[in-house]
C-alpha cells in the first residue's frame, strides 16, 4: 500500500460485525502472546454512539468501532496517520491493533492487504 494510502484517515467508519467478520475471514488466532488465554478478544468500539445501549448478546448491537489514529511519517517526511482498530486481551490487558483500512477493503470490495 502506497504511503499516501496509508496516511489517510478512513473513508468510513468500521462496524463491529465488520471487524469480527474481518477476523473470521483472515483466520486471526485467538491466543495473546502475553497470557495464556485463548479465546474471544474485546474489541473496543465507541459506547457514545450506541443508540440504546445494547447489551452485546443482543442481535442488534452493531456498533461503530473507536478508530486509533497512529502518528506516522510519510517517506517525504509528512506526517499523517494511521488508522487502526484495537483490541484487548481480556484477561491480561494486552492490546493489539488492527489498520482500519484493511478491514473496509476486505468489507466493501472483498480484498485486504492481509486477506488470502
Amino acid at each position: 500500500m502506497a504511503d499516501e494510502d496509508v496516511l489517510k484517515n478512513t473513508a468510513r467508519p468500521v462496524l463491529y460485525s465488520e471487524a469480527l467478520k474481518y477476523f473470521h475471514d483472515t483466520k486471526r488466532k485467538p491466543s495473546c502472546p502475553t497470557c495464556d488465554y485463548s479465546g474471544a478478544w474485546n474489541l473496543i468500539v465507541d459506547p457514545s454512539l450506541l443508540k440504546d445501549k445494547y447489551a452485546e448478546d443482543d442481535p442488534a448491537f452493531d456498533p461503530p468501532m473507536i478508530v486509533l489514529l497512529a502518528p506516522a511519517l510519510g517517506a517525504d517526511r509528512s506526517a499523517g496517520s494511521i488508522p487502526l482498530l484495537s483490541l484487548e486481551c481480556p484477561q491480561c490487558g494486552h492490546m493489539e491493533f488492527v489498520q482500519a483500512n484493511n478491514v473496509i477493503n476486505h468489507i466493501d470490495l472483498g480484498k485486504g492487504e492481509n486477506t488470502k
